[in-house]
């Protein structure tokens, strides 16, 4: 069973927000590939007032990314947010459009919900190649 708990969270200016934290059940479905090390791929997260945080892949699937961002280079975001992610692995670059599922300390969850509906056909080649590196990585590490 899956239970959510809202935290409201301080930030600049006295205002509060709400923090999802989710505890039990994973909610994504469908395999996720761990991003390995040495594995070139790049990500950022463009979010309100079009401002770019440089972040660290930890996981990807069809559905969606699991960010990693530095300490004290957290973006302010909340539950619900629109955003957009890139990736970028090797010649392939893309934006993709989503949703902040979670945010816990300084990983951020985002869903790719254009990718899984409409996305356009270009869109979804090059998630597919940038998913298959990933995948690939990881098998490799698995098996050594």
């Amino acid at each position: 069973m899956e239970t959510t708990q809202v935290k409201p969270k301080t930030i600049k200016g006295g205002n509060t927000k709400s923090e999802a934290v989710f505890q039990g059940k994973d909610r994504r479905d469908g395999f996720r590939a761990r991003v390995v090390h040495g594995l070139n791929l790049e990500s950022e997260l463009r979010c309100s007032k079009n401002k770019v945080w440089p972040s660290k892949a930890l996981n990807l699937s069809q559905q969606g990314v699991l960010l990693e961002f530095p300490k004290g280079s957290v973006p302010s975001v909340i539950v619900d947010d629109k955003v957009s992610v890139k990736l970028c692995c090797h010649e392939d670059i893309v934006w993709v459009p989503g949703v902040v599922r979670h945010q816990r300390g300084n990983r951020v969850g985002i869903y790719f919900p254009e990718f899984m509906h409409r996305s356009t056909h270009s869109t979804a080649q090059i998630i597919s190649r940038i998913l298959r590196a990933v995948e690939r990585g990881w098998l490799r590490q698995k098996a050594q």
